[in-house]
């Protein structure tokens, strides 16, 4: 199954910051607790 990066990019924007940081802390594994938008955004994608 192919990824569909810009969908993925496209609904991260959407997202609210708690949401990125939700989403940060599934991938990663650990808290940010930087409330910049795009920092989590980033490291996400």
């Amino acid at each position: 199954m192919g990824l569909n990066v810009g969908q993925m990019v496209s609904e991260l924007r959407r997202m609210t910051v708690t949401e990125l940081r939700r989403k940060y802390a599934e991938g990663f594994g650990e808290q940010t607790r930087l409330g910049n938008r795009h920092w989590p955004q980033g490291g996400i994608v």
